[in-house]
């Protein structure tokens, strides 16, 4: 059985090859489509929504947040006074890149798998499901 970081350094190589064939798109994050992903993100914010009818902060946690694509998304459709995000990958070029395109104090990123302190929504809407291994375990 392969150790959990030498999972995380072939999940590393396998979207650093992607990120620099395809750039920061859906694509290059293996998204089928930028439709598709948005429809994602109108999803998770709809829900975020709903639950926080009485909150007057957000505080937003995004777990493998890539290229920024879903703080991307927040910009357009809340006001930014209203969250605070924080995104965290384990691919340090995806923090690299956030963190040169993003300067607004309600966004920081983070090299990581989570959080370290409670937050009120944390989202996993990137593409977990991508295997560098045959094995099951």
């Amino acid at each position: 059985m392969k150790s959990r970081a030498l999972i995380e350094a072939e999940i590393n190589s396998e979207y650093s090859r992607r990120f620099e064939k395809f750039g920061p798109t859906a694509k290059g994050v293996f998204w089928a489509s930028t439709a598709r992903q948005e429809k994602r993100f109108e999803m998770i914010l709809k829900e975020i929504q709903k639950i926080s009818q009485n909150h007057i902060l957000l505080e937003i946690a995004d777990i493998g947040c890539g290229y920024g694509s879903f703080v991307d998304y927040l910009k357009k459709h809340v006001p930014q006074s209203e969250f605070n995000y924080q995104g965290f990958d384990i691919n340090p070029k995806f923090i690299e890149q956030c963190r040169n395109k993003f300067s607004e104090e309600n966004l920081r990123f983070l090299i990581g798998s989570r959080p370290s302190s409670k937050k009120d929504f944390i989202t996993m809407s990137g593409t977990y499901n991508l295997a560098t291994t045959t094995s099951v375990s």
